[in-house]
C-alpha cells in the first residue's frame, strides 16, 4: 500500500484548513466546510452556509441549505438540509465522539437540548419549520 501517496494528498487537502495558527473553532469551521463544499462540489459562500461551531451549538457545527431544482411545468425537486458535526485533530476520538455528537444534534432537533447559543436557536427553528412542512 501506498501510504506516501495518502499522506500527500491529506497534506495537500488540509494545508489551507491549517493555515495560519486558526483558533479551535476557526480551524474546525475550516474543516467542515472544505469538507462539505467538496462533498456537495459548490463554491463556498458565507451566505449558503450557516456556522453554529462553538459552546450552545447543539452539535451542530455548520448547515447548508441546498434548493431544489426548478422542474417542468412548476415543480420542484425540492430542497435539502446538510447538518455537519465535525471532528479534527485532538477533538475526534474514535466512535464514540461520532455517537455522542450525534446523540446531541438528535436531542436538540427534539427539543431535548435547550441550551442553545442565538444562532443555533435559529437555525434550529429554521430546521424544525422544514421538517414539519415535509409532505405538506
Amino acid at each position: 500500500m501506498n501510504t506516501s501517496g495518502y499522506q500527500e494528498f491529506k497534506n495537500e487537502w488540509l494545508a489551507e484548513v491549517i493555515d495560519g495558527d486558526p483558533s479551535p473553532v476557526v480551524l474546525g469551521n475550516r474543516f467542515s466546510t472544505k469538507i462539505i463544499t467538496h462533498w456537495l462540489d459548490f463554491e463556498d459562500s458565507s451566505n449558503e452556509i450557516i456556522y453554529c461551531d462553538g459552546s450552545g451549538d447543539g452539535g451542530i457545527d455548520i448547515a447548508y441549505l441546498q434548493l431544489g431544482e426548478d422542474l417542468e411545468e412548476g415543480a420542484n425537486e425540492g430542497n435539502t438540509w446538510y447538518v455537519v458535526q465535525s471532528k479534527y485533530g485532538k477533538a475526534f476520538r474514535g466512535v464514540s465522539t461520532l455517537l455522542e455528537e450525534s446523540n446531541k444534534i438528535f436531542e436538540t432537533l427534539t427539543g431535548n437540548r435547550n441550551i442553545l447559543s442565538s444562532l443555533s436557536s435559529e437555525l434550529v427553528e429554521r430546521l424544525k419549520t422544514f421538517i414539519s412542512s415535509i409532505g405538506a
